[in-house]
């Protein structure tokens, strides 16, 4: 493998590490200064809402910022159309999502205004969200993640200083989704007039092609469902306590779970950084696919090791300092969750293998069922144990997955052996 194709890689790998570890360290902040500002009961409400808004959101997307990747860093040529088509289908899936989220809100929780409401405006922000990631996703496929990083950071800068004033002026809970609208929507702009700038050419003008938005559809519900596999993984846990159990509980396991789900950014990070190569490689060279797979790999085990020990074993200390001593009930949780988050960020170089080699369909396979198991794990343990059945559950999904990913990985190599 070339030296430059390396470098290319992990100097993308630096644009989005500044990226990811401002924009979630902010996320991060804020949502600890929610946690002691409103309390375990009133930020397990937002907590609520925000994991229900987020599963639906996948219809918004439907997987086609993935496929944009893997076929745009395949051949760039393909820009211009991609960004008209799916940008036309994302405001129909959009659309769609905002109505299947107002249903079921006021089925679930018809006796509950505030919720709702919640629901309504956070339902927004993240349908916003989606078309900024869509955008973001053109981006990584040229790789060009420099641009990603400002529009990323400019975003996570305006949330935290539209939080600040909401927080200062003592505004009520459903205030701070104002603030999230305003940032999405923002963000969602920047990367547009990027795209506009750079990704466009004078000459060409693309329109829209209702065969080639039918074949993008086609191709990207595997990825799609497995989105949604991923969702329910990280929020319907939240989403079945809220339901099941107390506002409190919920406010305790996602104080406990953002931690986690922060540190879960070196995976997005390298993720983001080696998908592209591993698709060009795949149609290329096998023993280069290889190759960036066990850089991969071995960039994972550095990252994951030392930060679980670490964070298994100050857990209760680190949950003390971060929100106070309310939320130390939730160390057997925090606990449970480092390991399922080492477990995830292990499988990460076999996932992305699969959907680089145009085995999203057996991706699917693997996410899906360890969200099925998920889900019927969750409904098991959550009455019984409340938000620490709620952690075994994604547990023991996590170790599922993983044997799963690799046993799958194991077989592509045999076979690609057979047929050199």
């Amino acid at each position: 493998m070339e030296k430059n194709i390396v470098k290319l890689i992990y100097q993308n790998s630096f644009w989005l590490g500044i990226t990811e570890v401002i924009s979630k360290l902010v996320g991060f902040l804020i949502l600890i200064w929610l946690a002691r500002y409103f309390g375990p009961e009133l930020y397990g409400k937002w907590s609520f809402a925000l994991a229900f808004v987020t599963i639906f959101s996948v219809v918004a997307d439907f997987g086609l910022s993935t496929l944009t990747v893997r076929e745009i860093a395949r051949d760039k040529s393909k820009t211009e159309d991609y960004i008209l088509n799916i940008t036309f289908l994302k405001i129909i899936l959009g659309i769609l999502s905002l109505v299947l989220m107002a249903l079921a809100i006021n089925f679930i929780k018809s006796n509950d205004p505030e919720t709702i409401k919640l629901v309504y405006f956070l339902g927004i922000y993240i349908i916003l969200n989606t078309f900024a990631a869509f955008f973001e996703s053109i981006f990584r496929a040229n790789e060009k993640m420099q641009y990603e990083a400002i529009c990323r950071i400019s975003q996570s800068v305006l949330l935290l200083i539209l939080i600040s004033f909401f927080i200062f002026k003592k505004s009520p809970i459903l205030n701070i989704s104002f603030a999230y609208i305003s940032g999405a929507l923002f963000g969602t702009i920047l990367s547009f007039v990027f795209l506009l700038k750079y990704f466009f050419s004078r000459t060409k003008k693309p329109k829209i092609n209702f065969q080639l938005c039918k074949k993008l559809l086609l191709e990207s519900w595997p990825f799609g469902l497995s989105t949604v596999a991923i969702f329910l993984y990280n929020y319907f846990d939240q989403t079945m306590l809220g339901i099941m159990k107390t506002n409190r509980e919920v406010g305790l396991y996602s104080a406990a779970f953002r931690i986690i789900f922060t540190f879960q950014v070196f995976g997005d990070i390298l993720s983001i950084a080696f998908f592209p190569q591993l698709s060009k490689k795949y149609k290329e060279k096998l023993a280069d696919l290889k190759e960036i797979f066990s850089h991969f790999q071995k960039t994972i085990l550095i990252c994951v090791l030392p930060l679980s020990l670490l964070l298994f074993f100050f857990a209760q200390p680190i949950l003390f300092f971060l929100y106070g001593k309310e939320y130390i009930e939730a160390t057997t949780v925090f606990q449970i969750l480092t390991v399922a988050m080492a477990i995830l960020l292990f499988s990460f170089p076999f996932s992305e293998v699969l959907k680089a080699t145009d085995r999203q369909k057996t991706y699917l396979f693997g996410i899906g069922s360890g969200a099925t198991l998920n889900v019927i794990l969750n409904f098991l343990f959550i009455p019984s144990f409340g938000m620490t059945g709620a952690a075994i559950a994604t547990l023991i999904s996590e170790i599922y997955v993983l044997i799963f990913m690799w046993l799958k990985v194991k077989n592509l190599w045999k076979i690609s052996l057979k047929n050199q």
